[in-house]
């Protein structure tokens, strides 16, 4: 009886509000369903927006990323953290995925319409109703970029799409074969192995094109990943950065990570390389000019010290002493490269700096310089 009692409560929670609930989406953005024209094939596609977009009036670089009922919220999660550290701009993001409402995602339907989509070759295997990705890749650049463009304050110059496995081979094969639509491109653990390699060939032929890739490409795989994905990799990143001088490519390969658990860091990884923050080497004169003991109205202090390249910002934080290795966005504008930290300086009609406005964990100080 006594242990009846305790229970009622519970059940009573249980039967309640709680009982209602249905499926949740990621908090903060949007979801649709969008039917292609050529083929008929309906997608899911997911939406999140930058937290200051209903007010800002700007325009916003998108990144998409493939898989989306798998990878979105992984996506959005985890740049959510690194605009914590300002260590991305500020980005709207899509998912373009498939309406699959079984939990465990990965079903065969899911597994076909992922086969079809991203291979750009029909081969005879058990991927039955290959060789789709031409399609797939004109809904994407004629259909659904011109809908995401149409409803959101987009930067149309500025796009990146990712992928992982055969998402990773779909994102290389867009890269080498309409290199204009995109500019950013994660390529995680790609399945270049796909029919005897031959997105090699499909490389070869991009050499020869008017039209190269320009902007960025970061390929990820795990080390556990076996001969089948990591030499294929490699020999891509490399074949990349000697065909096209404009496109910059970085690499890595996880040590003791499998081809699943590799995806959270590739992300990561992929999104700060591919948004890194542009960066300037300071003038001696400058750093000069910066160097010294700072001191805000609460008594706080700012130290900065030159280095080498760039400066020195040492200050309490929680009662501790940190020091920041701080690089230069422009000569006024500096930010932590291991702390999420950022200074603005502010100079008077002659040129000098006066004070410094310190930006660190959601919170604001104003330093000026501290009397001898």
């Amino acid at each position: 009886m006594n242990r009846l009692l305790r229970l009622l409560p519970l059940l009573a929670v249980m039967a309640g509000p709680l009982a209602a609930q249905g499926p949740v989406a990621v908090p903060g953005s949007e979801r649709y369903l969008m039917k292609a024209n050529t083929t008929g094939i309906e997608y899911q596609v997911e939406v999140a927006l930058p937290s200051g977009y209903q007010t800002s009036g700007k325009r916003y670089p998108v990144f998409y990323v493939l898989d989306g009922n798998l990878a979105f919220t992984t996506l959005v999660d985890t740049y959510r953290m690194l605009r914590i550290d300002n260590a991305v701009p500020e980005l709207i993001l899509v998912g373009i995925g498939y309406p699959e409402d079984d939990p465990a995602v990965y079903t065969p339907a899911y597994h076909a319409s992922r086969s079809r989509d991203y291979t750009h070759t029909s081969v005879d295997s058990s991927l039955a109703g290959s060789g789709g990705a031409r399609a797939f890749l004109s809904f994407v650049a004629t259909e659904l970029i011109p809908v995401i463009d149409g409803r959101y304050r987009t930067d149309p110059t500025d796009r990146g799409l990712g992928g992982h496995s055969l998402g990773g081979l779909f994102t290389t094969y867009t890269l080498l074969t309409e290199p204009t639509v995109f500019r950013r491109y994660w390529i995680g653990s790609p399945s270049l192995w796909w029919d005897g390699q031959g997105i090699f060939k499909a490389l070869a032929t991009a050499r020869a094109r008017p039209n190269q890739p320009t902007g960025r490409a970061f390929l990820t795989v795990g080390a556990l990943e076996t001969d089948v994905m990591v030499p294929p990799m490699r020999r891509m990143a490399t074949e990349l950065t000697a065909a096209f001088p404009t496109l910059e490519v970085g690499s890595i390969v996880y040590p003791d990570e499998t081809h699943m658990s590799v995806v959270g860091s590739s992300i990561s990884r992929a999104l700060r390389f591919l948004y890194a923050r542009p960066r300037i080497a300071l003038r001696p004169a400058d750093r000069a000019q910066l160097a010294g003991l700072w001191k805000s109205e609460s008594g706080d202090t700012l130290r900065i010290t030159p280095q080498a390249r760039g400066l020195l910002a040492t200050m309490v934080v929680f009662g501790n002493p940190v020091a920041a290795d701080m690089a230069a966005e422009t000569r006024d504008r500096l930010f932590g490269t291991n702390l999420a930290v950022e200074l603005q300086v502010e100079r008077d009609a002659a040129g000098r700096p006066v004070r410094i406005r310190r930006s660190m964990l959601g919170g604001e100080a104003i330093f000026q310089r501290a009397r001898p």
